[in-house]
């Protein structure tokens, strides 16, 4: 452990090393772990006493892991901060995680993708599957919505929403507040109702979505949302908190820049 925190301090000042050591120790199971974690992102880099590091140098591949750790970081302490400047709000703090999966994306080489693919890829292909089931639990379409209203309940989908819709809605959020102005439709719930949790309404094509965009969910599905084209609004039971949400969402941050690591050291072999 010694040796591994003094290698971290060979590669990056020892202040960033205690930031991001403050931010990033609580997702991890141990001290060790979080430490592996930091080591496999500064590994390839070179270390600072050997000598000045060139603009050139700076842009390279070797530095996209720190730039993905310190925009995680950076993003989601900004996204905190909304409850200070607009408490409530949480549309706001959603901005900033879409800024920061849309940044992470990029630093991937994705950017080109739209914008809509990279919030349903990184949440498909990074959140992990305890975490989805969360959301899956916690992020529900309610039996009021007009879908139970028109068929049998044995008729529509379950009330539980694939990780792809529940992407998609994150997108729509973001949008209608960035584009729109509209940021007070929508809140998470507060640990005040987490029994009973909260109703939302959510402008979304459901149908068209989930036929052209989502992967997980099977053909049969796929069809009883065929009839669902067109947006509109529809009932959503939300039971999950921000916190919750925000832990998910940097666990999910924390496994794409692994994946991201394990590619890069691929490409070196």
């Amino acid at each position: 452990m010694k040796n591994s925190i003094e290698i971290l301090l060979n590669k990056c000042e020892s202040q960033h090393i205690a930031n991001l050591w403050m931010f990033y120790r609580d997702y991890f199971e141990s001290d060790k772990s979080c430490v592996e974690f930091l080591l496999s992102v500064f590994d390839n880099e070179p270390n600072q006493n050997d000598g000045e590091i060139s603009v050139r140098d700076s842009c390279q591949n070797i530095f996209i892991p720190r730039r993905m750790v310190n925009t995680t970081m950076r993003l989601v302490l900004a996204a905190r901060d909304m409850e200070v400047i607009r408490k409530g709000k949480d549309v706001f703090k959603i901005i900033y995680l879409v800024s920061c999966i849309e940044t992470l994306q990029t630093l991937r080489g994705k950017g080109g993708w739209e914008k809509w693919k990279m919030i349903i890829d990184f949440f498909v292909k990074s959140t992990s599957d305890t975490d989805k089931e969360t959301i899956k639990m916690k992020f529900k379409r309610s039996l009021g919505d007009d879908m139970y209203n028109e068929n049998s309940i044995s008729a529509c989908p379950d009330q539980k929403i694939c990780i792809e819709e529940f992407a998609n809605i994150i997108n729509i959020l973001r949008n209608c507040a960035a584009h729109q102005g509209e940021y007070w439709n929508f809140s998470f719930c507060t640990p005040n109702n987490e029994d009973y949790g909260l109703i939302c309404l959510i402008n979304i094509d459901i149908g068209k979505t989930y036929i052209n965009n989502y992967e997980s969910i099977s053909k049969d599905e796929k069809e009883k949302l065929l009839s669902h084209n067109g947006q509109k609004p529809h009932v959503y039971e939300i039971m999950l908190t921000y916190r919750e949400f925000e832990s998910i969402f940097v666990r999910t941050c924390i496994r794409f820049i692994k994946s991201y690591i394990k590619e890069y050291k691929f490409t070196l072999q």
